[in-house]
Parts: structure tokens; C-alpha cells; sequence
């Protein structure tokens, strides 16, 4: 489960652990130095050249991943690059041991969710699925 200000989002897997993470996009952050004193050196890369896009993209992926494997904090800023560069909102993407997504759900919010699927059949099965496709009604 994730929130930030009046938005909730929950996440449950049958095929291996899961995290989840919601954040609202706060344009008067200085993402610059937050992203140099939390991300690998790739990471920092694209946020300098793509700006408040990608440090949440990067920053709601990290979390979720450190939701899914309960390391909490400590994984979000350990400087080491996690989060794919070429990453496409919307889409599952595999990143390492992850299959990783992010996705802009309301103007001003960004959603990530990580999931470990162990499975060859399950990892095919969960990257054809959109961010999109798995919302309840």
C-alpha cells in the first residue's frame, strides 16, 4: 500500500513479492540534489538531461522496489543505478531481477510498481500487461 496526499494505491501477487509506490510530483523540490545524494551515476545522468519527469519516474521505482523487498529507505538511496534509463510510462520493463513500471495515473502523480516473478511464463505474462490493464474499475 502507498499514498501521498488523497491518492491510495494497493498492489497483491500471486508469483513473488511486490511493491508499490505513489508520489505527488512536487515541481518545488531541488531534485538536483536529492537525486545526487540517492542515485547511481546513470540515474543522475537522466534526470539532469529530463528533469522532474524522470527523477519521479526513478525515485517512485526505487521505492516501490524497496517496498517489494522491505529494505525500505536504505535501497532508495544507495547511489547505486536500479531503474532502467529507457524506461516507457505505461509498460512493464524488465530491470535486473525486476520487472519494473511507472506510469503518470493523474496530473501531478506518479505511480511505480515492482514486481520479482521468478517464472519465465509469469515474466512474459506480466510484460505484456499496461499499467493500465491492471486497474480495478
Amino acid at each position: 500500500i502507498a499514498h501521498s496526499r488523497d491518492m491510495v494505491a494497493a498492489a497483491a501477487s500471486a508469483v513473488g513479492p511486490i511493491g508499490i509506490d505513489i508520489e505527488y510530483r512536487n515541481p518545488t523540490r531541488d531534485l538536483d540534489r536529492l537525486a545526487e545524494a540517492a542515485y547511481g551515476a546513470e540515474e543522475r545522468r537522466v534526470v539532469a538531461a529530463c528533469g522532474i519527469a524522470a527523477f519521479y519516474r526513478i525515485w517512485t521505482v526505487r521505492e516501490a522496489i524497496s517496498k517489494a523487498t522491505g529494505d525500505g529507505m536504505a535501497l532508495v538511496a544507495d547511489r547505486m543505478d536500479r531503474v532502467p534509463p529507457a524506461m516507457t510510462d505505461g509498460r512493464f520493463t524488465a530491470g535486473g531481477e525486476w520487472l519494473l513500471a511507472h506510469d503518470v495515473i493523474a496530473p501531478d502523480f506518479s505511480l511505480a510498481l515492482a514486481a520479482q516473478v521468478a517464472s519465465p511464463q509469469d515474466q512474459r505474462a506480466v510484460l505484456a500487461q499496461s499499467l493500465a490493464s491492471l486497474r480495478a474499475a
